[in-house]
């Protein structure tokens, strides 16, 4: 809901809802967030940030840590949308994550959040990911007596 004269919108936190997983979420997503909309804005859209615990997170990834795997992977925003049963989906870019928090932009040289996991960007590279068939050797920085 946006609040005008420049303030932002208002969006509703499910932090406030125990449960650990997404049937907890699920149930606190269409239990609680329709009555808080009814009552805050019931003809405006409404933001959700919704709380998702490992277990939820595990549930909507399909378990894996492998990137084709993933929901947002294998599926567009219409799909991910019906896949969750929610009415409407939508996500902050990275971008305007670091507008909403008062940056002008994401420095890419030294970025002011761990984004990483949304950018692929990472510090170091993933060794998991460019394994070489042989590993090179690790230089010892430490001094042997004689």
């Amino acid at each position: 809901m946006d609040l005008g004269n420049g303030l932002g919108h208002l969006t509703y936190s499910t932090l406030v809802h125990p449960g650990d997983t997404w049937a907890d979420m699920w149930e606190s997503l269409t239990t609680y967030v329709p009555q808080v909309q009814k009552r805050v804005c019931p003809t405006a859209p409404f933001g959700v940030s919704p709380r998702l615990s490992n277990s939820s997170a595990s549930t909507l990834g399909k378990s894996t840590p492998e990137r084709d795997k993933l929901l947002a992977a294998t599926h567009d925003l219409d799909g991910m949308r019906q896949f969750i049963g929610a009415d409407s989906l939508a996500f902050l870019s990275v971008e305007g994550i670091y507008r909403a928090m008062g940056f002008e932009r994401r420095d890419p040289v030294r970025p002011q959040f761990t984004d990483h996991c949304f950018t692929g960007d990472y510090p170091t590279p993933l060794t998991d990911q460019t394994a070489q068939r042989h590993a090179p050797r690790q230089l010892s920085l430490l001094a042997e007596a004689s």
